[in-house]
């Protein structure tokens, strides 16, 4: 899990600057989900345009 936390949370980082990440979840039965926020003052539409492309990076680094 810390290595999921390791590499997915600088990934999306890299790939949106100033995007806000917070894990959360349930790390009991290794459950955890990413809320990424736009950042502040970032425009929506280009927020949302990327957004597939942040699901498959953190998706990707799960997979591994």
């Amino acid at each position: 899990m810390e290595a999921l936390l390791a590499d997915a949370m600088p990934a999306v980082e890299r790939f949106m600057p100033g995007a806000r990440v917070l894990p959360f979840g349930h790390v009991g039965d290794g459950n955890i989900h990413f809320n990424v926020s736009q950042p502040v003052g970032g425009d929506k539409d280009a927020f949302l345009a990327r957004w597939d492309t942040v699901n498959t990076i953190v998706h990707d680094i799960v997979g591994r």
